[in-house]
């Protein structure tokens, strides 16, 4: 693989993890906010 050729792809990839990554970490964050509350 080339280093330059940055297609769509890579860039849809991308954004498809950091979109995963913040809907675990908001996930993980309603899950704590109930365990504090009780």
């Amino acid at each position: 693989m080339a280093g330059k050729c940055y297609g769509p792809e890579v860039y849809v990839a991308a954004r498809g993890r950091l979109l995963m990554v913040r809907v675990i970490y908001l996930m993980l964050n309603k899950h704590i906010a109930a365990v504090i509350s009780g």
